[in-house]
């Protein structure tokens, strides 16, 4: 009985991480499409739920590289300057996102 007491201990010790790094993975890749989703819209308060609002966080981009007034002045940036040159916006999710890297 000990034995056996042993063996399924183990064996829950050995399956439950990677059952639990699939059940991320899966996260991640939700994540990674309602990102994509959102900001296929255009329109940056859409993607905010993402973003921390603390006004302190410098974020980085292409143009300006660096944006010191937190998520408003990037939001705004975008609506003002980068929005209006699209028509439309498609991200679509490369293959490699979707499986594991190790």
């Amino acid at each position: 009985m000990k034995r056996l007491l042993v063996a399924v201990l183990l064996l829950t010790t050995l399956c439950l991480p990677s059952l639990a790094q699939r059940k991320g993975g899966d996260d991640f890749n939700d994540l990674i499409k309602r990102y994509y989703t959102a900001w296929s819209t255009l329109n940056p308060d859409n993607a905010s739920f993402l973003y921390a609002k603390d006004a302190d966080l410098v974020f980085f981009d292409i143009a300006p590289l660096k944006y010191s007034g937190g998520w408003p002045e990037y939001r705004d940036n975008f609506k003002k300057n980068v929005a209006p040159g699209f028509s439309s916006l498609t991200l679509i999710i490369h293959e490699h996102v979707s499986k594991p890297l190790f």
